[in-house]
Formats: structure tokens, sequence, C-alpha cells
């Protein structure tokens, strides 16, 4: 005798109107079940439509777990395909991408398989990112705390950064690089020197090399007091 389908539905979330940002996408439920004994599994909205087009299609599984193993393929096909928007338009690390897609409400297994599946592939690569990233802000005159502080938060480490720093930097001294950054800036009418120098730090660069900088720019410029 032929197993009958299981009990199962999918609830989408009632739109919403000026969602604020940061706060917690809507969720759709997997319904198991019925009655107060029903279990209730929290997807992605897209992913919840998904399963609807599949029991719309036809899809009868006969078990909880076949069921459960539809939700995860296409779960994990779900991140992939959120993965690939996302990079088409800029570069994400893999911590980045887990971040979105635990925001989004995909589950560990799913987002990690399609992760991985996206690493084969070349669409996220860490250590691509991490050169591009690197050598851009040492163009835009970063110092390499604040270059280090913001992979940091990235997932990534400056050590890891393959030819750091005999490929990114020129050999010159850090206050010679931060003296160049400096130059860019009109010199303050009041409070010069202490206000070049927040610039500089704030840009990365040490206090001993800002200070540095900042006395070197203001005594070329004749207004060192």
């Amino acid at each position: 005798m032929a197993s009958l389908p299981i009990s199962w539905d999918v609830e989408l979330p009632e739109r919403r109107k000026g969602a604020s940002l940061g706060a917690r996408k809507p969720r759709a439920q997997l319904i198991i079940g019925e009655g107060d004994d029903a279990e209730r599994i929290y997807v992605p909205v897209s992913l919840g439509r998904s399963m609807l087009a599949f029991k719309d299609s036809g899809g009868a599984p006969t078990s909880r777990a076949e069921l459960l193993y539809e939700l995860g393929r296409r779960g994990e096909q779900g991140a992939f395909s959120r993965i690939c928007r996302l990079v088409d338009k800029r570069d994400y690390t893999r911590q980045e991408i887990e971040s979105k897609l635990k925001l989004d409400g995909y589950a560990k297994a799913s987002s990690e398989a399609a992760i991985e599946r996206a690493e084969r592939a070349g669409i996220i690569d860490d250590a691509r990112y991490a050169r591009s990233f690197v050598r851009s802000k040492v163009y835009a005159g970063w110092g390499e705390r604040r270059i280090a502080q913001e992979l940091s938060r990235r997932g990534l480490s400056l050590a890891d950064v393959e030819g750091w720093p005999d490929e990114f930097l020129d050999g010159r001294p850090e206050s010679e690089r931060a003296l160049e950054l400096v130059r860019t800036r009109r010199i303050p009418g009041k409070n010069a020197f202490p206000k070049l120098v927040r610039f500089l730090c704030a840009r990365g660069y040490s206090t001993s090399a800002a200070m540095s900088a900042a006395r070197s720019y203001l005594d070329e410029s004749g207004k060192l007091e």
C-alpha cells in the first residue's frame, strides 16, 4: 500500500510598509501537521514561496523527513541565489555573507552549503577580497591600523594578506605617508595641530606618526605655532 502524503502547509506573513532599517525581516512558516500540535518552522519568505510552488505543482511528501529534505534542498538553492544577487553589486567576505543569510532566516546547514558552493565557484574569495580592499585603502591614504580594524570587522586579518606589506607599501616611513595625506587637507584656522593629528589618527596612523606629519605640514606652511 502506498503511503499517504503528510499534512503540511506554508503561511506567508502579511505585507508590511515602511519597515525600519535593521528591523528583523518577516518570516514565512512551514506548518507540519494540524491543530495545536502542528510543528512550525520559520523560513525566509522567498523559501516559503518556493515551498508553496512545490506544493501547488503536486509535491506530496509522505514523511516529515522527505518534506525537510525538500526544504533543505530549496533552502540551499535560495541561499545560493541570494549570494549571487549580493555579489552582483559588490564583493563580500564569507563572514559578511554568513551574517546576511542569517538575517534573512536561512538555516545554518543551507547557508554553509551555499557558501561552500560559492567559494568553489570563486564567487566568494576572502583572499581576493582582502588584497583588493587593502590595495584600495592604501591608495586612499589609510594607515595600517585602520586597514587592520576594518578587515577584522569583515572577518579577515591583515597578517593573512598575501604580499603584505611589501607589495602594498613603498617602504617609506609611516610619518611620510601621513604627511602626504595631510597635505591634501586645508589647514584649520584654529587649533590646527590637534585637529590635523585627530584627522590622521582617524585614518589609522599612529599618534607619533600623526604628530610628526602634522608638525611638518604646519612648519612647511609657515603656520607652526
